[in-house]
């Protein structure tokens, strides 16, 4: 049986490797992943992450971040969703889903606007996310791929409004639009 819920600081070192476990193969994440999940921890605010649990062991986490959309009619406030780490042995089996899902509700309950993922293209989708380009709204990170970039927004809010945005992810996740 897998539970859902907040983590706690007893949690930390667990976290961190399942985080380096889950993206040891991925081509989608990198070395620093365990790494920027102990900056997001300490700097970012606020911020709320989820922890799944089998017979009390930590197999899953999930952290959203404070985002940014900036457009020429204004800014948004959102969270970034990510990273998203399951140990590989229970991959499959839901529990990605569990901590999205999860994660999304508490999002649209604390008031964000909007929720951006760099991820798989063919996965997101499933939780409502779209491609960001179909909003005109892009990510600032260099040689990552804008397919990989992808938005929600809010029940409350009419995504009609912004288009033509940059996305800021929280400062943990390093520079973004630098090249302007």
């Amino acid at each position: 049986m897998i539970s859902i819920r907040r983590e706690t600081p007893a949690d930390h070192d667990a976290i961190r490797q399942v985080t380096i476990d889950a993206f040891s193969s991925s081509v989608f994440g990198h070395d620093g992943e365990a790494d920027l999940v102990d900056t997001i921890r300490a700097t970012a605010s606020p911020q709320f992450s989820l922890v799944a649990t089998s017979e009390e062991t930590v197999v899953g986490y999930v952290v959203f971040s404070p985002a940014t959309l900036n457009t020429g009619n204004g800014e948004l406030t959102g969270m970034g969703l990510g990273p998203l780490s399951v140990l590989p042995e229970f991959q499959r089996q839901g529990i990605g889903s569990q901590l999205v899902t999860n994660g999304l509700t508490h999002a649209w309950a604390t008031g964000a606007a909007f929720v951006i993922v760099l991820g798989h293209p063919d996965y997101y989708p499933r939780f409502g996310f779209v491609p960001a380009l179909d909003h005109s709204v892009t990510h600032g990170f260099a040689g990552i791929p804008q397919n990989c970039f992808l938005i929600q927004f809010s029940p409350r809010h009419t995504p009609a409004s912004f288009h033509d945005g940059k996305a800021y992810y929280h400062d943990a996740f390093g520079p973004q639009f630098e090249s302007e």
